[in-house]
């Protein structure tokens, strides 16, 4: 157990400090008003207040929490300066513009279903505009920083409850609670959903609450509870992620799917009443697939169809100055099944095609993509691991890598757009906490990925030159 008491948790973070002061001097600065400043302070404490009340704070859960808060609260200062003195486009008329717009205006009196038929992710601008109402009761303008600041706290909750799932695999393992603290506090992707006006945070609250209660129900699947939670939690999940995106209210089910085939790939099977049990579970698993297939079939092609139509164009505008990117972007289905995930892990190429004044969006995945130069080495040690060392291969463990696997696929062969995957990156990120590095046999082996990682950057972006200038 850990302590929930009302006292500070944990000492006063330099780091945490330098974040906050630097964030509330860049808000401060680029809207011209302290409000920024308030707003942040309030959605903090509100925060806090519910993670001590609801006892999902420890003291990690507060570290995580704090640290993502002011770190992200940084870069929506950036993204501040972008939008209000740079005139950021991609925040001032495309999606974030749009949300921001309907969220404060056009939407107000409208019920969620009426939303929907207008803008899609209807449930974030209910719940945008609630926020900015309540505000404006208090004599806050309805300006794009409180949305954003809504981002910042979802982001900074979902990392709470990553921090949960590491806790369910691991116990209270301090060394993999702070490398999960330090890369969720460094991703790129997870400082775009925070930052920008978008509904990316809120689809990362969703996703990683969910994957948390699927992991918590596989450590208790024997208990009725149990099983009454995860079937309540899922069809919850089913329409609030519906009204948030509508391709992801599919999640759910590939979740379902994911843990069934946990049961039986976390198996020892030694005698012939396990090869019968686990022969039953794939033929479960087996009618399970072939009803959703044929239940789902005409939504879940029409979704694929309308999300690769619709951000194929973004991603080649994304990619406009690389050859590289339009090749990916532009393959059949079967063929961006195979090369899609490369495509996610490498997008942009080049790597410094965000580091320009004109779009905050684009600074964002620039530098997400070193962030996964340095933390894909980290994920083929773990599977290296996992595929030598039985023991490992838990049922929750399991689950992890067959949701990262499925949905890694899933957005390749649609959208094949970083930010769609950026909302399973919680189970990238645990996965990434199970090498040790403190034992010299997995320090090396990281060091050897890390420099055939960095070759095959090096390769790629002299293919680029090649390519651009022949």
């Amino acid at each position: 157990m850990y302590d929930i008491s009302l006292r500070i948790p944990y000492k006063i973070s330099l780091v945490n400090s330098v974040f906050f002061i630097s964030g509330c001097c860049l808000n401060s600065l680029s809207y011209n008003s302290f409000s920024p400043v308030f707003v942040a302070i309030v959605f903090y404490i509100w925060a806090w207040l519910i993670l001590h009340l609801t006892r999902l704070g420890g003291i990690y859960e507060h570290k995580i929490f704090s640290r993502v808060f002011n770190v992200c609260l940084f870069w929506a200062g950036v993204s501040a300066v972008y939008s209000n003195q740079l005139s950021d486009i991609g925040q001032l008329i495309s999606d974030a513009g749009g949300f921001f717009d309907t969220a404060t205006t056009s939407a107000q009196g409208l019920s969620i279903e009426e939303i929907e038929k207008i803008h899609e992710g209807s449930l974030a601008i209910v719940l945008w505009g609630m926020i900015y109402d309540l505000f404006a009761l208090w004599g806050f303008a309805k300006a794009r920083y409180i949305g954003i600041t809504v981002n910042i706290t979802a982001v900074a909750l979902s990392s709470v409850f990553g921090i949960k799932i590491v806790r369910e695999l691991f116990g209270e393992d301090e060394y993999r609670f702070r490398r999960f603290i330090l890369l969720v506090s460094s991703c790129g992707l997870f400082w775009l959903f925070a930052s920008i006006h978008l509904r990316d945070g809120l689809i990362l609250l969703v996703v990683t609450i969910l994957a948390w209660l699927w992991i918590w129900y596989l450590n208790r699947w024997f208990s009725v509870h149990s099983l009454i939670v995860i079937s309540g939690s899922n069809m919850l999940a089913y329409y609030l992620l519906g009204y948030l995106r509508a391709e992801f209210a599919f999640v759910p089910i590939g979740m379902l799917l994911a843990a069934a085939f946990s049961f039986v790939f976390s198996r020892r099977i030694g005698h012939k009443k396990d090869i019968y049990e686990t022969f039953l579970i794939i033929l479960v698993i087996s009618v399970k697939v072939i009803v959703v297939f044929f239940i789902f079939y005409d939504e879940v092609l029409a979704s694929l169809v309308r999300g690769n139509e619709s951000y194929t164009i973004l991603s080649t505008e994304g990619s406009s100055k690389s050859s590289l990117g339009s090749i990916f972007t532009n393959q059949p289905p079967i063929i961006r099944l195979l090369t899609g995930p490369f495509y996610l892990l490498t997008f942009p190429i080049p790597l410094w095609n965000g580091f320009q004044l004109d779009s905050a969006y684009h600074l964002f995945k620039s530098l997400n993509v070193i962030f996964l130069y340095f933390t894909i080495p980290l994920l083929i040690v773990a599977i290296k691991q996992l595929l030598i060392n039985k023991g490992l291969r838990s049922r929750p463990v399991t689950f992890l890598v067959f949701i990262l696997v499925g949905f890694t696929l899933s957005v390749a062969i649609s959208s094949m757009e970083t930010r769609h995957w950026g909302a399973f990156f919680m189970p990238f990120f645990i996965l990434c906490t199970v090498p040790d590095l403190r034992i010299d046999q997995w320090r090396s082996q990281h060091k050897m990925y890390l420099t055939l990682v960095i070759l095959c950057v090096i390769f790629i972006h002299s293919l680029w030159f090649v390519l651009k200038f022949s």
